[in-house]
């Protein structure tokens, strides 16, 4: 969120009104200059005279992942993304509020995945700045060519040096080198941090999913003990107290249930979109929610045999729904599976 936040990608709600003003006029400039950027791309694809297979393979490479980037970066900004992020905030700070150090661990286990994750900015970071010394090493460890332009009766000679990207310029780049140098470095740093930032601002998301079914697992599988503590501190029966301490857990389980589906509906045109660009990482992300269905197994672990018939009821109905795992859909055509991650694999 930090990394979004500096790139100008995600934008926050101020209290002072004149820094929300200056920062969405930053945002502004940022945006248009990297979808400037992109669209110069493909106006190079279209108008470039060497249409060899590399160049093209090149720039659409480049064209192709900004272009989802672009897209991601609306979509972060989204009033239904803004909702999720409210609601996941409301959790997490429910889980620190509360006296169950179990609860507080598990939670601070996925916690770490993010803080694993954010280890990739800095490595973008790097192989983005390798990718900018390129040309120069290029233009050092090869002969150069030349370029001969005539315009009245005139030869001008240019030395064709290389540039971090391909995109088209409105002049000619070679007399103008070192600012079409600083527009690429520029561009190149604003897209590959937004690329890195992006992903991780998704995959906070599914952790955030796996990390409350965990969560859930441990209250259905220690509903007992929990009604035994609930039963303690609040003077009611036992029965009552394991009645209430079940119910919530369902009520958790509706929760979750109800927040994929949001994210699904979120996401599932922009995961068609990342499956032809990165089919793989998408599947690989979409894989991890499979463990909904350990949920089923968490009740049966459970001291269920003890409860009443209500509650055994109850609980019949939670696994029944378990059977069926929490999946995020690529567009209209398919839910990412198991097979759906082996069949991107054989590919």
């Amino acid at each position: 969120m930090r990394c979004m936040f500096v790139l100008g990608a995600y934008c926050f709600e101020f209290h002072n009104k004149a820094i929300e003003i200056v920062y969405r006029i930053y945002s502004f400039i940022i945006k248009v200059y990297f979808i400037t950027f992109v669209i110069c791309e493909y106006i190079e694809l279209l108008t470039m005279p060497n249409k060899d297979l590399f160049n093209v393979a090149s720039i659409l490479a480049v064209a192709f992942l900004y272009s989802t980037t672009i897209w991601r970066m609306f979509i972060c900004n989204g009033k239904s993304m803004r909702k999720l992020l409210k609601q996941q905030s409301e959790i997490e700070k429910n889980i620190l509020q509360c006296k169950n150090n179990c609860l507080k661990q598990i939670y601070y286990e996925h916690v770490k995945w993010n803080y694993t994750c954010t280890n990739f900015i800095y490595a973008g970071i790097v192989t983005v700045f390798l990718y900018y010394i390129r040309p120069i090493m290029e233009e050092r460890s090869s002969e150069l060519r030349y370029l001969n332009i005539t315009k009245n009766n005139i030869t001008t000679q240019y030395k064709m040096r290389p540039l971090p990207l391909s995109s088209w310029f409105p002049f000619n780049r070679y007399n103008y080198y070192y600012p079409c140098y600083a527009y690429h470095i520029i561009a190149a740093m604003i897209g590959g941090s937004m690329v890195v930032s992006t992903d991780l601002f998704f995959i906070a998301f599914m952790v955030f999913v796996i990390g409350q079914l965990k969560i859930l697992q441990y209250l259905f599988k220690n509903a007992s003990k929990l009604g035994n503590a609930l039963q303690e501190s609040s003077g009611t029966t036992y029965n009552i107290a394991l009645t209430r301490t079940v119910r919530y857990c369902i009520y958790k389980h509706q929760l979750i249930i109800k927040y994929v589906k949001d994210l699904d509906k979120s996401m599932s045109r922009l995961m068609l979109i990342d499956f032809a660009v990165a089919s793989m990482q998408m599947a690989t992300l979409g894989l991890q929610i499979i463990v909904s269905v350990e949920v089923a197994k968490a009740i049966w672990e459970s001291d269920w045999f003890e409860y009443n018939e209500e509650i055994k009821k109850s609980l019949v109905l939670v696994i029944l729904r378990c059977q069926k795992p929490l999946t995020l859909s690529v567009g209209p055509f398919y839910n990412m599976s198991t097979e759906t991650a082996l069949s991107v694999s054989i590919i």
